[in-house]
């Protein structure tokens, strides 16, 4: 299914990503979202980031603008959907960044991208999310099995209490709930397959109060990359990402001499 595309004035948008006219950038920082979660966290990415760095949140299904399209269900639909949505923008030079649910999609993106010999990241930030080896299961029966007040109950003892805090605000809990189910549809199941190590460097973020995923559990992404690989942990719990300027600076870290190196995207 190939999206819609307009494209004037060196900008590029589709229903999944919009690119912007952002003075002298050099690459571009596609960022996916944690389940139940949009392009809202990565919203003040662009004053963090360096100068040369384009930051543009993908815009899934489900959620924020397009609340009325339905949730992806099905993790290869999922892939396929965001890669064709990605393909007129990946000549220019680009860079993937996925927190929690979404770092294994931005790995499962960067691998199908490899096998289908497509322009290739230059690097994988890969945030709150165990290596792909090790299986992780934070629901105690399928999404299906669980009832909605029992499926915020377990979310809240394990990865997020403020969830529970919904259950008395029934029309934001209606617009949140479908899309959170839908994404823990998506992760369920998933078992590893191994695959060849992608040819670029994997970045991988920690919180270090972070009572679901470890440093043990981030460290084995270093088989996942022939290239560079580093572990950074940072202050918080899962969802540090949250926190202005801690992952931003990492980025900011690592992009360094590669930015140094890249022309200016006309």
């Amino acid at each position: 299914m190939e999206p819609s595309t307009a494209e004037k004035a060196g900008r590029f948008s589709n229903s999944w990503i919009t690119t912007s006219s952002v003075m002298n950038k050099k690459l571009r920082l596609f960022c996916l979202p944690y389940a139940g979660g949009g392009t809202a966290t990565y919203r003040n990415w662009q004053k963090a980031v360096r100068e040369g760095i384009e930051v543009c949140p993908v815009r899934l299904p489900g959620r924020e603008m397009r609340i009325k399209d339905k949730p992806i269900e099905e993790r290869g639909i999922m892939v396929h959907s965001i890669i064709a949505a990605l393909i007129p923008v990946l000549a220019q030079p680009y860079v993937l960044f996925g927190h929690s649910m979404g770092g294994l999609l931005a790995y499962l993106v960067a691998c199908e991208i490899r096998d289908r010999r497509l322009p290739l990241p230059r690097h994988l930030f890969v945030s709150a999310r165990p290596a792909p080896r090790i299986a992780r299961n934070i629901l105690s029966r399928p999404v299906s099995r669980l009832s909605d007040a029992e499926f915020l109950r377990e979310l809240a003892a394990t990865v997020n209490s403020s969830l529970m805090d919904f259950s008395a605000e029934s029309e934001l809990l209606a617009l949140v709930l479908p899309t959170l189910r839908s994404d823990f549809q998506l992760l369920e199941g998933y078992s590893y397959v191994p695959r060849e190590p992608l040819p670029f460097p994997i970045t991988a973020l920690g919180g270090t109060s972070d009572s679901t995923i470890s440093e043990a559990d981030l460290q084995p992404w270093a088989e996942c990359t022939t290239a560079a690989f580093s572990l950074e942990m940072l202050e918080g719990d899962h969802f540090f990402v949250n926190k202005p300027g801690l992952a931003t600076e990492v980025i900011n870290s690592k992009l360094e001499a590669l930015l140094s190196c890249l022309p200016t995207i006309r």
